[in-house]
Formats: C-alpha cells, structure tokens, sequence
C-alpha cells in the first residue's frame, strides 16, 4: 500500500476538526474508538454534527475545510479571508445592535423625561 503524499492540505483538515471542537466543546470522534476506525470514518467522508447555533458562514467554511478530497480544501489564505468577513459582518451587525439598542434607550429617555417635566 502506497503511503498518501502529505500536502498543506492535512493542516486545512486538522484546522477544520480545531474549528469544530472550539464550537462544540465536544471531540470530533468518540476517544474509545481504535484510530483505524476513525481513520476509516474520516476517509468515508463521515464528520460530526455541527451546532446548528453557530453563524451559517464560519459552519459552510467548516465543512469546506474538511472535505474527503484535498483539492477541493480552501487554502490557508482563502481561509483567512473568508474569517476575516465573517468577523467584519459580526462587527457590524453588533455595531447595529447597539445603535438600535442606543436608539430605543433615547427614546425611552425622552419619553421619561417628558413625562416627568409635563406631571411637575
């Protein structure tokens, strides 16, 4: 049997199974099954179940990066750009979140305090 040529591909793979421990808590493969049969399990293209609470965007990259064929892996630079813009849209929709909720606070603010200047 011919041994599998190693390529920075692995790393994208092993960044994936990273990836999906830091949003689990969880082991990607049970720790008492024997390597062969992760390693068969890997091979058959089987992987965890993902949250279904984690942003759509960093899941779809997950998958991506832990596809069975190599060559169909994002690179590293490709990775980095799509983290980047996963951040930059969290950025945003919190920076939304917060002018909304500084929004409502003022109106809040300013229906107290006509209240309270109209009742003196």
């Amino acid at each position: 049997m011919k041994k599998p040529t190693y390529t920075g591909k692995a790393d994208v793979f092993s960044f994936a199974m990273t990836c999906y421990e830091v949003v689990s808590g969880k082991l990607p493969y049970s720790s008492d099954l024997p390597r062969h049969h992760i390693n068969k399990l890997v091979m058959e293209g089987k992987r965890p179940e993902l949250p279904k609470d984690i942003n759509t965007r960093l899941s779809s990259l997950i998958q991506k990066c832990w596809q069975t064929e190599a060559s169909e892996r994002p690179t590293f630079e490709e990775i980095c750009l799509d983290l980047q813009e996963i951040k930059a849209l969290k950025t945003k929709a919190q920076e939304i979140k917060a002018s909304e909720t500084k929004a409502q606070g003022m109106q809040k603010f300013q229906k107290w305090k006509k209240n309270r200047c109209t009742i003196s």
